[in-house]
């Protein structure tokens, strides 16, 4: 299963890796179900074009360079495969969601036949999910909740034991 993310995401696996403690925020739920995703069921994470630019534009140098260095290793880039149908993509999904940067990286996946593009943008989940076939955009809540592993699961991926990751267990199922 080609899995892609849009920029957000992206950022917060990087973080994740970086040994972060367990998310507590508004949006825990969502980069818990995201990393254990990472951990358990995808062998990698793609990324589209405009999300690699997204990150690439980042003004922090500190945040920037970790993001440089998991591009060229941990996230390939998904190139789209018709231009012209990003294009019209792009353009057909505006009427529906204002957030054009959101509706190129949703066109690009589709022509980069990726199964499935997270996002934590509810709002850009909930507008564009019934006109993202054939690949489907979903929170990675609702990705998790569908596709998660038994309890006591192997990890298809495990943090190193110098991770500070390691030492923890809230991604653990």
């Amino acid at each position: 299963m080609r899995v892609g993310l849009d920029a957000n995401c992206v950022s917060y696996v990087i973080d994740a890796f970086a040994g972060v403690a367990e998310p507590s925020d508004s949006l825990a739920i969502e980069k818990k179900a995201l990393f254990r995703s990472y951990i358990y069921l995808v062998s990698t994470f793609w990324v589209s074009p405009r999300a690699r630019e997204e990150c690439s534009a980042m003004p922090d140098v500190d945040k920037k360079l970790p993001h440089e260095q998991f591009f060229s290793c941990l996230f390939p880039i998904a190139y789209p495969s018709d231009p012209e149908l990003v294009t019209n993509l792009t353009n057909a999904f505006s009427s529906y969601h204002s957030g054009l940067r959101d509706c190129r990286i949703l066109a690009e996946s589709i022509s980069a036949n990726l199964d499935v593009l997270l996002s934590f943008d509810g709002k850009f989940v909930r507008r564009l999910a019934p006109f993202s076939t054939p690949t489907k955009l979903m929170l990675p809540s609702a990705f998790w909740s569908a596709h998660h592993p038994p309890t006591g699961a192997r990890p298809l991926n495990v943090p190193a034991p110098s991770n500070p990751l390691a030492a923890q267990t809230w991604w653990r199922v």
